[in-house]
């Protein structure tokens, strides 16, 4: 967690809620993304942002779907599988009278197996021991889950290669921040 943070609360950089403090549940092995990141990231996505159909897969905290739906998203839809963390989510949601935001308590990889609809940005950052980014690209390329030139968020430690991109997904950004490396895929017509 990003040392600027109090402990146990994560904090929105930007849009409506900016400044506004989550908390984080104090036993849980999440590492919310950092203040930083976040802020980088989102200037990235800037333009793409507001009015943009959300799926922040592997949810934790809440600070990319909570940051995104600050930010005029216009739905988010949060998955988290830790019913400890899912309760949490849905305390900030409350807090925030998030109406734009959709919490879902299902496992990621499952959730992707299941009935599709296509998001214009989804966020993937699973614990950095599960080495899920494939998988899931995989997933949202192969099952209707990316929109026409959709934006996916990867988040990894840093010592990890950015994983293979399946044909029509090519990267678009990429940085490194301390013992995280973030990118940024978009799906691509064929042309």
């Amino acid at each position: 967690m990003n040392t600027r943070n109090r402990p146990g609360k994560v904090r929105i950089v930007g849009g409506q809620w900016r400044g506004r403090r989550l908390d984080v549940v104090s036993d849980s092995p999440v590492r919310p993304t950092s203040d930083r990141v976040r802020e980088t990231v989102f200037n990235w996505l800037a333009d793409r942002v507001v009015g943009a159909a959300c799926l922040d897969l592997f949810a934790g905290t809440g600070a990319l779907g909570f940051e995104a739906a600050s930010r005029q998203a216009r739905s988010v839809t949060m998955i988290e599988r830790d019913p400890g963390l899912h309760a949490n989510l849905e305390r900030a949601a409350a807090l925030l009278d998030a109406c734009n935001v959709e919490l879902v308590r299902a496992d990621s990889l499952r959730y992707l197996k299941g009935p599709s609809r296509a998001y214009d940005i989804v966020f993937v950052d699973p614990p950095f021991s599960e080495h899920y980014q494939h998988e899931v690209i995989v997933l949202l390329s192969r099952h209707a889950w990316l929109a026409a030139n959709a934006t996916i968020y990867l988040e990894m430690a840093a010592s990890d290669a950015p994983p293979e991109l399946p044909p029509g997904v090519v990267y678009v950004r990429q940085k490194t921040s301390g013992n995280v490396r973030y990118c940024l895929a978009r799906r691509v017509e064929a042309s």
